[in-house]
């Protein structure tokens, strides 16, 4: 490898991962997608939980935080296949894993797409949190003509967002758009190039999460010729919190290393 490849290895991942945690002799590389609206700092902790078996990714979209200039892109597909094609490296050199949360969960089901479609392997494990599958469209639409108080509302009645914060100006500036921006890109996502993934899903969901129905969480089974678990979490949709983080990332950390022992076809 030249030092022009090098560099730009060291520059996409400092772009696409913030509040990454790497470890040379990590078995796995994890990669976290966030909600709709959130940013990587949302996962911020969980580094330090994860144990030395594990290198932690937290995903950064463009239009928020460090790359708050940057547009998003015109689909979650080509989102998607941006992050796995500046990122070779990052899924070839190790079995790797996905975790995404609702949006989240979308956006990486299209990463693990992309990577089989460029470098011929697949993640050991999908984890989709609090999130319908890629065939079931969102029921509550927006619109352009909805003003910044119309969609924070739009959220709050939706539980995307405390109501409380409604009133908070600053917050709502700075949030709602993001949010917004997110919202219509995955409005109007389709799979249109469906695949199955050849590896397993593990599905989690809040015990009292009024958004989701089993029997659209059971759809996910459409998604995988592998196995699809379910785990069932207590709590609503936004079911890790500071009581329960811990407990729920050893768990994942668990399941995702169990599955090492199927991985293969690692291509150069």
């Amino acid at each position: 490898m030249n030092e022009i490849e090098v560099a730009f290895l060291e520059n996409s991942a400092e772009k696409w991962f913030s509040y990454a945690t790497e470890r040379k002799d990590a078995k796995t590389n994890l990669f976290c997608f966030p909600h709709a609206g959130a940013g990587p700092g949302v996962y911020a902790l969980w580094g330090r939980i994860f144990s030395s078996d594990l290198s932690f990714y937290p995903v950064h979209y463009p239009l928020r935080e460090r790359r708050k200039m940057e547009s998003l892109p015109d689909s979650i597909q080509e989102l998607a296949y941006s992050l796995a094609r500046d990122n070779k490296k990052l899924f070839v050199d190790k079995p790797f894993a996905l975790y995404g949360h609702c949006m989240g969960a979308i956006i990486a089901y299209e990463v693990a797409k992309a990577v089989e479609e460029l470098y011929g392997v697949e993640p050991v494990l999908t984890i989709a949190s609090s999130s319908a599958p890629p065939n079931c469209t969102l029921e509550q639409q927006i619109d352009n003509t909805m003003d910044i108080k119309q969609l924070a509302k739009f959220f709050a009645d939706m539980h995307y967002i405390d109501a409380a914060l409604i009133g908070d100006e600053m917050y709502v500036k700075y949030f709602i758009p993001v949010l917004k921006a997110d919202y219509l890109l995955q409005q109007k996502y389709t799979n249109a190039r469906f695949k199955r993934l050849d590896s397993p899903i593990l599905v989690l969901y809040g015990e009292n999460d009024t958004q989701l129905e089993m029997e659209k969480l059971v759809k996910w089974e459409s998604f995988t010729s592998e196995s699809v678990s379910y785990e069932a979490i207590s709590g609503g949709h936004f079911f890790i919190n500071k009581d329960n983080m811990s407990d729920i990332i050893q768990m994942l950390e668990k399941r995702i290393l169990k599955r090492n022992g199927g991985y293969g076809n690692q291509n150069e």
